[in-house]
């Protein structure tokens, strides 16, 4: 009886981990607000959207991705960063450095950009963090 018992507790708690895992987002989404012009060439726009994120207790980088292309029309991009700090750190370790560049497709030229660096918990990061910039 205490061997089922056991072995019933031991279940009910890899239960609870996966479905704690489930819920997990470790997603930062960055936002912008584009309060800039169009292109002075014929031809629509993109964004150019970065992220990179750094333990600064720990001094290592955690996440770095190449930028990604946004289509015109959108306003948000979520990074899927992976589980890359412990969710019992409860200091403001994570440092994230974020930007967004709005260009021409044609040639490519800048049209405004903004940048910015905010510090953050991994329990944040692990619930799904946002940050946002203006574009003007």
């Amino acid at each position: 009886m205490k061997k089922a018992i056991g072995i019933f507790m031991i279940m009910l708690a890899m239960v609870f981990a996966g479905m704690q895992s489930a819920n997990a987002q470790w997603t930062i989404t960055v936002h912008w607000d584009d309060q800039c012009g169009g292109c002075p060439t014929p031809g629509g726009y993109e964004y150019y959207v970065c992220l990179q994120v750094k333990d600064t207790c720990r001094g290592v980088t955690v996440f770095s991705q190449d930028c990604v292309i946004v289509s015109s029309g959108n306003n948000q991009h979520t990074f899927n960063v992976g589980q890359i700090c412990s969710v019992d750190e409860h200091r403001n370790c994570m440092q994230m450095a974020y930007g967004v560049v709005k260009r021409c497709i044609n040639g490519q030229s800048t049209i405004c950009s903004a940048s910015n660096i905010t510090y953050t918990r991994c329990e944040l990061i692990y619930l799904g963090e946002d940050v946002s910039v203006d574009l003007e």
